[in-house]
């Protein structure tokens, strides 16, 4: 048996090997890298919390700093809000968007739902609408509206109460 032609083999073996290893793990960093800024992307900063409970200090108990974004197809369009709980007691509080447009098609995305809060405490959430590549161009308009329920009021029909009129905001899509 040649022993060359044997040691090529096996040194193939090795290298191909070692090549599978370092690919599999560079597709784990990239992956890890990936996942953690689309995590930041959807995750809202301190600082950020921060700016739109100021813009609550003026009385408004909902705050949406853009009211209107402009997308590319294939896009999402991210809302930030803000509201706080100026009610006496504590509430469990739920965040929905609505279509207003009946020509849209695309999905609604909520990034946070619920939300429980005692008087006086403030919540901010992000709202996503996902704009499929086939939208035609156009204004969509969408709904955010907040409604609330007592948590201390055990009950199987409880229903959300509106918090407060319902606020209109706009997907510019190109």
């Amino acid at each position: 048996m040649d022993k060359k032609g044997f040691e090529l083999s096996i040194n193939m073996l090795v290298v191909i090997i070692l090549s599978l290893a370092i690919l599999g793990m560079g597709y784990m960093i990239f992956n890890t890298i990936l996942t953690q800024a689309n995590e930041l992307n959807l995750k809202m900063s301190d600082n950020a919390k921060e700016q739109l409970f100021k813009a609550l200090d003026d009385g408004s108990t909902i705050f949406i700093p853009e009211k209107d974004i402009t997308v590319n197809r294939g896009d999402p369009a991210i809302f930030s809000i803000s509201f706080w709980n100026e009610l006496d007691k504590t509430y469990t509080f739920k965040v929905s968007l609505t279509k207003n447009d009946p020509t849209y098609s695309g999905t609604i995305e909520m990034l946070t739902y619920d939300f429980t809060l005692k008087p006086n405490e403030k919540a901010a959430a992000k709202i996503g609408v996902t704009v499929p590549k086939d939208t035609p161009k156009g204004q969509y308009g969408f709904d955010v509206k907040i409604t609330y329920h007592d948590t201390n009021v055990i009950s199987s029909s409880f229903s959300f109460v509106d918090y407060d009129k319902p606020q209109r905001i706009y997907v510019y899509v190109n």
